[in-house]
């Protein structure tokens, strides 16, 4: 991840204390490459490509299709923070927090200006 999106993303996995499988800090582009340039994988895509007949231009589309489809997409940033978020709407729109005794002597004992606390 790069860039501002990245950072906010770290960021907020650090702000929540976070734990994540490894894949989902990995970048997706990165991942496609090292499945498409792995050696198992471009021999089993010649393999197929001799049984099926298959062109040499229809066979790079037909593998980056699959590993579309392989690579997993996980937006961090989205996954924590809009999540939080809206479950934080959620909840406050299906329960409202009430007070049912307040100790009238310990509130009025409570400084009104931040002042006071200065050093």
């Amino acid at each position: 991840m790069t860039g501002w999106l990245g950072r906010r993303a770290l960021r907020t996995i650090h702000e929540f204390r976070t734990r994540l499988a490894r894949y989902h800090l990995q970048q997706r582009r990165t991942a496609k490459a090292a499945l498409a340039a792995d050696p198992i994988v471009e021999q089993a895509v010649l393999r197929h490509s001799r049984e099926h007949s298959l062109t040499d231009a229809a066979v790079p589309r037909r593998v980056k299709q699959y590993v579309d489809e392989i690579v997993p997409q996980l937006n961090v940033l989205s996954y924590y923070k809009i999540g939080y978020n809206l479950a934080r709407i959620v909840l406050n729109l299906l329960y409202r927090v009430t007070v049912d005794y307040q100790d009238e002597a310990a509130l009025e004992r409570i400084p009104s200006g931040m002042s006071s606390f200065m050093p």
